[in-house]
């Protein structure tokens, strides 16, 4: 049935659904469906690839009762990824598929590792997400088992989404994350098990910031450590 949805073959899994399929069987390390679906598929049209989230298949699955709240062998749920890879408004489909004395279950779910949804949002760079969940309770302070806080995430370089290898988030969309959350309380001294601080995850860009415009952001939003990082990208 997997199959049937990424490719598009709606009428088909629609019919398997129908007679029966369970919407919320796993693979092998207990990822269901409705977690792929979280990642865009791609399709070609005449001489052209484009990429986009499959929304008909998102409703499908969440009509015939797909639990947005089912974890993996990681802990990691649909509800996680769709924090790193959804608008709000898809967000809100997958939050708002739960009964209200739910949602709140919902948006405290963390995974093995401590990760909260905020630190999904933050590590996708969703904005609009991470302006929402901590309007819902959610603090932009909280620590995973490494000490790791979303504003650590948000700055991080990543190269995949729920399903596979994807590109790389700019310099921009992490400084853009990381104001969005230093505007919201986030503690820019915030020292992880690890030893690493921010100054650590902002070296991983240097090599990407040629003109040096980004920096000169980066500078202007973390004052604190900003003069350290200065003399560290030179």
């Amino acid at each position: 049935m997997l199959r049937r949805l990424q490719c598009k073959s709606h009428r088909c899994a629609k019919s398997l659904l129908e007679k029966g399929a369970d919407p919320n069987n796993t693979t092998l390390i207990g990822t269901p469906a409705l977690h792929f679906l979280t990642a865009p598929v791609k399709a070609r049209q005449i001489d052209a690839e484009f990429v986009f989230l499959n929304e008909t298949a998102i409703h499908l699955l969440l009509q015939h009762k797909a639990s947005v709240s089912l974890p993996d062998t990681a802990g990691e749920c649909p509800i996680h990824w769709a924090a790193y890879g959804f608008d709000l408004r898809l967000f809100h489909i997958f939050l708002h598929s739960h009964p209200r004395p739910d949602r709140d279950t919902l948006l405290h779910l963390t995974n093995n590792n401590g990760e909260t949804l905020l630190h999904f949002a933050a590590a996708g760079c969703r904005i609009e997400v991470m302006e929402y969940l901590p309007s819902q309770g959610l603090d932009v302070n909280a620590t995973n088992s490494n000490g790791w806080t979303p504003l650590m995430c948000a700055l991080t370089p990543l190269d995949h989404n729920a399903v596979n290898i994807s590109k790389i988030k700019t310099l921009v969309e992490a400084l853009r994350a990381a104001h969005h959350l230093l505007s919201h309380g986030a503690d820019s001294r915030i020292t992880t098990n690890e030893g690493w601080t921010l100054l650590h995850v902002f070296a991983l860009h240097c090599d990407f910031d040629v003109t040096g415009k980004a920096a000169e952001f980066c500078w202007s939003c973390l004052p604190i450590t900003g003069l350290a990082l200065k003399h560290k990208c030179q």
